[in-house]
């Protein structure tokens, strides 16, 4: 019982902590990372349903084959859609990072 009530505690503090508003460092990065996995996730989840769709439909070996690809395909154009917006966000991560280690940042 007192196990229990030792995780509650620590998963309470956990949950109750408050997100970094935008005003805070790193809030409208933060912001940002969520958005683009927000955009990554909903995309994701549609391509399976698609893929899901195409491989109940599929009649032959050939079908189903193609229906993978088409899936495979769809992956990787979400991939290369997205990394420029990751690339342009880690970078300006790394930026901030530098700017406080150097002492002429804002945090």
């Amino acid at each position: 019982m007192h196990k229990i009530m030792t995780i509650a505690a620590l998963l309470g503090g956990v949950l109750l902590t408050p997100a970094p508003s935008r005003a805070e460092p790193g809030g409208e990065l933060l912001e940002r990372v969520k958005s683009i996995e927000s955009r990554s996730h909903q995309a994701r989840i549609a391509i399976l349903r698609e893929a899901d769709a195409c491989i109940q439909a599929a009649r032959t070996r050939e079908a189903y084959r193609a229906c993978e690809e088409k899936e495979k395909e769809a992956r990787q154009a979400l991939r290369e859609e997205l990394k420029p917006q990751r690339e342009a966000l880690r970078a300006e991560v790394h930026a901030r990072r530098a700017e406080r280690e150097t002492g002429n940042g804002r945090f």
